[in-house]
């Protein structure tokens, strides 16, 4: 029985084969035209290309904290696919970009998102979808479900 060691080098990622400069490259056609056409190019599997992909911009989003800087959100549901399949979306209303994301449309899906927040850093949309029944977030003092920017 042969026992392998792995060791991290620098100029790869965890789990691939290929090197970060050439991953980097691949991803980046595959932004400007299509995974297809980049697997092609290079001749590497869709898979392949899918899987640098994702690697990529799992390394790019732990530089990155969605939310910090964060003073209001908008929270709304989306559906996708056949049937009833939800996301839950919650957007930064000040610059509109999305910063958190899950499946399910429910309060505990929503209270996922603000378990990850300080307790005083945002304020959220109160909408008519029950979300203000959950005790997570602020309602106004004039018992108004609306608009709340931090102060």
């Amino acid at each position: 029985m042969r026992l392998c060691r792995f060791d991290r080098v620098p100029w790869a990622r965890h789990n691939s084969a290929f090197t970060r400069s050439f991953e980097d490259l691949v991803v980046h056609d595959a932004i400007v035209g299509n995974k297809q056409a980049a697997a092609d190019r290079y001749g590497t599997s869709w898979r392949a290309v899918n899987n640098m992909c994702i690697r990529v911009a799992q390394e790019a989003l732990e530089r990155v904290d969605l939310l910090d800087g964060l003073t209001a959100v908008a929270i709304d549901e989306v559906k996708y696919k056949k049937g009833h399949k939800y996301l839950t979306v919650v957007c930064d209303h000040t610059t509109g970009r999305v910063v958190w994301a899950a499946k399910g449309r429910s309060k505990e899906v929503v209270g996922g998102f603000f378990d990850r927040l300080p307790r005083h850093t945002v304020y959220a949309h109160l909408g008519g979808d029950g979300y203000d029944e959950s005790g997570r977030a602020p309602i106004r003092p004039d018992g108004i479900p609306g608009w709340w920017t931090a102060p």
